[in-house]
């Protein structure tokens, strides 16, 4: 009885793999991927295993350029269109990058001078209203005899200026950049 099951398994598994050929070359998965090489016309990447080791037994992967500015050793996410093996494609894992705040712009390692982009509001210079009491204990709660103002204007003036280290996001592929946060 068992190798009756053993054999129709085998025989379901073979049947399977000939209808969805994917399956056998795990082309519906998404895995990590190492860029080697970087071309005006495509992307190399090899396939890493899920320990982030080299995948040795799949061969370096020319996929379609992407609009962000990579260079090897980056990761990036390897898919491949409707389960295709000839239909390969690169997503970005992070694109956050570092950078500096310049007299004229944004540098951004790996992108050059920026000279459009935009701040993240908590990073510019903005005001807040709200209510304020003292004395408080340690969890916030008012003491004995505090008093409360309930309006009170709170300026931040957390501008960035010329040498600041930041953290940035490319918008529009990497035509322009949010500074989200003030390293």
């Amino acid at each position: 009885m068992n190798a009756r099951v053993d054999k129709l398994m085998e025989v379901i598994r073979k049947t399977v793999l000939r209808l969805f050929p994917e399956l056998a070359g795990s082309y519906h998965l998404t895995s990590n991927a190492k860029v080697v090489k970087v071309t005006q016309e495509a992307l190399h990447v090899q396939p890493l295993l899920k320990d982030g080791a080299v995948n040795e037994e799949s061969p370096v992967i020319t996929a379609p350029p992407l609009p962000y500015k990579l260079k090897p050793g980056d990761l990036v996410r390897l898919k491949f269109l409707y389960g295709d093996p000839s239909e390969p494609y690169a997503e970005t894992v992070t694109t956050a990058a570092l950078g500096q705040i310049t007299g004229g712009g944004l540098i951004i390692e790996g992108y050059g001078e920026v000279a459009d982009y935009l701040v993240a509001e908590h990073l510019a210079a903005h005001s807040r209203m709200g209510t304020t009491t003292s004395p408080v204990d340690d969890k916030g709660d008012s003491l004995p005899g505090a008093t409360t103002s309930s309006l009170t204007r709170f300026d931040i003036n957390a501008h960035l200026k010329a040498g600041d280290k930041v953290a940035a996001l490319p918008i529009e592929e990497g035509a322009r950049f949010v500074v989200v946060a003030k390293l």
